[in-house]
């Protein structure tokens, strides 16, 4: 309640109002494997990023590695300068759906993430429709195993990892 009175105390706090029109379906779809690592996928173009070092640990598990998915495509949507969008992305992962839309999670690890994810959709005006599909189904599940596209087809992402990840992955 105390950052509420803050805020609103505020006159010059504001928050955008600007629609953010019908839901979008962009192609995008993420996947995490704990034997290689994680896939996007972005209007069929991909990125991928192995799994290194002890990343396996304590409360980096699965469930955090398809939040690191879900955090990553979230910086290629904005790389992609895309903004003031409802849109739909793929995920085979319930657990991390279900974290993602109430906004946190048991495990603190993950709460990382997706604190920063919804500070990153909020400054672009962007909402996400987090739907779930079949690992069998998902296009970006080969690519989270090291089975990658053409290169020809990959994502031109420029954006440089968080610090405290940096040492668990590397862009393949």
């Amino acid at each position: 309640l105390y950052w509420w009175d803050v805020t609103l105390s505020n006159p010059s706090a504001f928050r955008t109002i600007i629609a953010r029109g019908p839901l979008a379906d962009l192609g995008l779809f993420v996947d995490a494997s704990t034997d290689w690592g994680i896939g996007i996928l972005l209007r069929k173009r991909w990125d991928a990023w192995q799994g290194i070092g002890a990343w396996k640990g304590g409360s980096r598990h699965i469930g955090w590695l398809e939040t690191v998915a879900l955090e990553l495509i979230i910086y290629a949507i904005e790389e992609e300068g895309l903004h003031d969008a409802y849109l739909r992305v793929h995920s085979d992962n319930q657990g991390v759906i279900g974290a993602f839309d109430k906004g946190r999670s048991r495990n603190h690890e993950m709460n990382l993430r997706i604190r920063r994810s919804h500070y990153i959709l909020a400054a672009r005006n962007v909402t996400l429709d987090l739907t779930y599909i079949r690992s069998a189904d998902n296009p970006a599940d080969p690519i989270s195993r090291g089975f990658l596209p053409p290169p020809s087809a990959r994502l031109p992402t420029k954006f440089d990892l968080p610090n405290d990840i940096v040492p668990y992955f590397r862009r393949v």
